[in-house]
């Protein structure tokens, strides 16, 4: 079996990071999470109770799984910021809180003046 010679010049540039490319993927990530948490903030605010589960059994999962989609949102956007500086815009600034409180809240954090 023949083996395959590599030479410190091929290993010293075996990687190369394509960051264009990573943080493409890193807002793809951010605008799916932030369509998936829109979509189940809509399902609980709206929810009606009419089903064969238990309600309360309902918004308790919506809820768990809109928690994991910020979250994985958020990670998006940290992740896009540390690769190429700023936020993927696809939900304010890309902070914690623009991902993680509700949509209420924030609306009302943008009309309020800052007290700071």
């Amino acid at each position: 079996m023949a083996t395959q010679k590599t030479t410190s010049a091929a290993n010293a540039g075996a990687f190369v990071p394509n960051i264009s490319q990573a943080a493409h993927l890193l807002n793809e990530l951010a605008e799916t999470a932030q369509r998936a948490d829109q979509h189940c903030y809509w399902e609980h605010e709206h929810y009606d109770g009419e089903s064969s589960v238990d309600p309360e059994r309902v918004l308790e999962e919506l809820n768990l799984l809109r928690s994991f989609v910020q979250r994985m949102g958020w990670l998006a956007d940290a992740g896009h910021k540390a690769l190429t500086g700023g936020p993927t815009q696809v939900r304010g600034e890309g902070r914690a809180e623009d991902w993680l409180l509700t949509p209420a809240y924030l609306e009302t954090e943008r009309k309020e003046p800052s007290h700071g």
